[in-house]
Formats: structure tokens, sequence, C-alpha cells
């Protein structure tokens, strides 16, 4: 079975979102027009689905986290903690190998991460 990369990143919107409350993560804002922001771009494979590397931003706050991503990974980890950090680090460190295997074990995760907030 073939898992798109589309579909992938649908799923992990839905876990963001959802462990955001649907609302902005920015310390103060509660809009709930957001997109998930990757503290790690996309690019890096290794945790282009990890909704550890994401964060529920608003236009106005993702904008702001793309400009000054050295100041909003800071507040980041004043907010889950240096530990979280570390492990985001590493994972983004790891190197993977980006095929439909991937793909589906990611697919299958955050599935169940919908299930568990579901519940």
């Amino acid at each position: 079975m073939t898992v798109s990369d589309k579909y992938d990143l649908d799923l992990l919107r839905d876990v963001v979102s959802a462990r955001a409350g649907g609302a902005c993560e920015w310390p103060g804002c509660n809009q709930t027009d957001c997109d998930p922001h990757h503290l790690f771009g996309r690019a890096n494979k290794a945790v282009r689905y990890t909704p550890d590397n994401c964060a529920w931003l608003c236009n106005v706050h993702h904008r702001e986290a793309e400009a000054s991503p050295r100041d909003f990974n800071a507040i980041m980890v004043a907010m889950r903690g240096n530990s979280w950090w570390v492990e985001l680090v590493r994972a983004k460190n790891q190197v993977v190998k980006f095929n439909d295997a991937f793909r589906k074990e990611w697919k299958d995760r955050l599935q169940n991460e919908l299930r568990r907030a579901a519940a």
C-alpha cells in the first residue's frame, strides 16, 4: 500500500491541531485559524511527520517564528522543557530512508495519536 506524503502531512496537521486544542500555541494568543509550524523544516525527513517538531500557530505568529527561529525555539523550550528539545534534536539528526515504509509507519503512528486524542 502506497502512502502519500500529503496524506501524512494532513494527519500531522490534525494531530498538532488536536494537541493544541485548535488554538495558536504562541503564549497569550487564542487565534484558531492556524497551521503547523515545523521547528526543523520539512526538508529534514527524520522529523518531517513528528508532532513534537511542530507548533500550531496563527499566520501572524507563524511568520514571526520563521523570521526569528532562535527566539521562537527558546519560547518552545520554555513551554515544553529542555528534555523535549534534547530529544527533538536527537531525532532530527537521525538518518532515515524516506520511502513508502517510512510514510506508512508514520501514518500508523499519527492515526493512533488521533485515536488517543479522541478517546
